[in-house]
């Protein structure tokens, strides 16, 4: 696939490291920072322009003519939506993702989108803040869930979660699970990882302390499957955000409609004004989240949950390490740098959330053609795919345990006619199932399409 990113920022060079490692991807950065190309160059092996990602010129000497996918996520808004409109021009063809963070830009994207003949232009538009706001609401609803990621249109979820001591997990067999859920629900594990090392979670593997565990089940199901599979935690209800930003400020809402008793600590007094008319029913507080007096005087420690979403990552490690001391029930971490992802993993930090990598899974469907969604795992090691079974594919009419499957790929379930059917060896394929799909390693998503596809 050849590849045009706009804007080699972090983001970016991050998306150009991501996809360069794939056979068959032609990877072109074009930026207007001869620095950040060098920088990348050192890194990586790909393709570098120099110029105005919005130039005419730029775009043809990148190879615009020829390009499958165009991902915009320059640091200006403007220069993302001129870039796809003239890319559009150039080859109608291409895939065109474009990153925009003004709200302003967003809530008229339908309007941006359209041509003089109402024709659209740009295929998606992503919003990282967001992104990043669903993805902790969906932590936030699955209480002891690391992850939390949606297919079939939010039927089914993959959810992430460590086994300790006192659930129902450790111990067990994989085999054994099932003897523990209610007759009517079903779930099944797809992913097993221990000290780091993935784990085939074949039926006789037992589970272990501290094993990180990803299953799948209905959406409807999950608060009902966590209870039985690991010691349960009580919903989240009181919880403090540090950070009155469009993060901040957005989960702030979304948490006032579910009637969360929600307190807000943000450090400019005018942003704190300028937010406070919109919500009416969070306690609002003026102050630096590593102030711990402020944190004690506002009883942090009576909070279920504590959310440091600031746009600074110092602020928002210390403040959540002064919230666990304090012991504070469960802390989650915004953290930009993707490196500070790996070393707070271990920590008293219960979750450290990535926007970069949040924003790189919602990029990853458009890469994977073949699938009707993708989500990138364990920083981007792994993937989960949701792909739709054609008419010509060789699985059609064959059971799952008739398939000889490449060590690292598990099906974990499929959709067919809106019903969730978790995929036991006994499960037969039919044509447009949406097949869920857990792969160890990224470069097993080939082997997938082979598998499931015509070729």
């Amino acid at each position: 696939m050849n590849i045009i990113i706009l804007g080699a920022g972090r983001v970016g060079s991050v998306l150009a490291e991501h996809l360069n490692t794939e056979e068959g991807n032609n990877i072109t950065v074009v930026d207007n920072n001869r620095e950040k190309l060098d920088m990348l160059l050192n890194q990586i092996d790909v393709q570098t322009v120099l110029g105005e990602a919005s130039y005419p010129r730029t775009l043809l000497e990148a190879g615009c003519e020829t390009c499958d996918l165009l991902i915009a996520v320059s640091k200006m808004d403007e220069m993302n939506l001129l870039s796809c409109k003239i890319a559009n021009k150039i080859n109608p063809s291409a895939t065109k993702v474009c990153r925009v963070r003004s709200q302003e830009y967003w809530d008229c994207r339908q309007m941006l989108d359209t041509d003089s003949h109402g024709k659209n232009t740009i295929d998606s538009f992503i919003s990282p803040q967001r992104l990043v706001t669903r993805y902790i609401e969906r932590l936030l609803e699955t209480p002891g869930a690391l992850q939390s990621v949606p297919f079939a249109d939010g039927l089914l979820r993959l959810i992430v979660v460590q086994a300790r001591q006192g659930g129902l997990l450790v111990g067990k067999k994989i085999m054994e699970i099932k003897q523990h859920l209610p007759p009517n629900m079903d779930a099944r594990i797809v992913a097993i990882y221990r000290k780091d090392a993935s784990i085939t979670p074949d039926g006789a593997v037992v589970i272990e302390d501290g094993d990180e565990i990803s299953f799948i089940a209905e959406t409807k199901h999950i608060s009902k499957i966590m209870g039985e599979l690991r010691k349960s935690e009580q919903p989240y209800k009181k919880i403090t955000i540090a950070g009155g930003g469009l993060i901040g400020y957005r989960l702030a809402q979304a948490l006032e409609k579910k009637s969360c008793a929600v307190k807000l600590l943000e450090r400019n007094k005018s942003r704190l004004e300028a937010i406070n008319q919109f919500l009416p029913n969070t306690v609002m507080l003026w102050g630096d989240a590593t102030n711990p007096k402020l944190l004690l005087d506002e009883h942090i420690n009576d909070s279920d949950a504590f959310i440091a979403v600031t746009n600074s990552d110092e602020c928002n490690i210390l403040s959540s390490m002064l919230a666990k001391s304090f012991k504070t029930k469960k802390v989650m971490t915004l953290v930009n740098r993707p490196e500070y992802v790996s070393l707070l993993e271990n920590s008293q930090i219960d979750v450290a959330i990535s926007p970069d990598l949040i924003t790189i899974s919602s990029i990853l469907r458009y890469v994977r053609s073949d699938a009707a969604m993708a989500h990138s795992l364990r920083k981007g090691a792994a993937e989960a795919l949701e792909v739709v079974i054609p008419a010509k594919s060789k699985v059609v009419g064959k059971r799952l345990d008739e398939i000889d499957l490449a060590t690292g790929i598990t099906i974990g379930a499929l959709i067919r006619k809106q019903k969730c059917i978790i995929a036991h060896r006994y499960v037969v394929f039919e044509k447009d199932d949406h097949v869920i799909i857990f792969v160890n390693k990224r470069k097993l998503s080939k082997a997938v399409k082979k598998l499931f596809g015509t070729v």
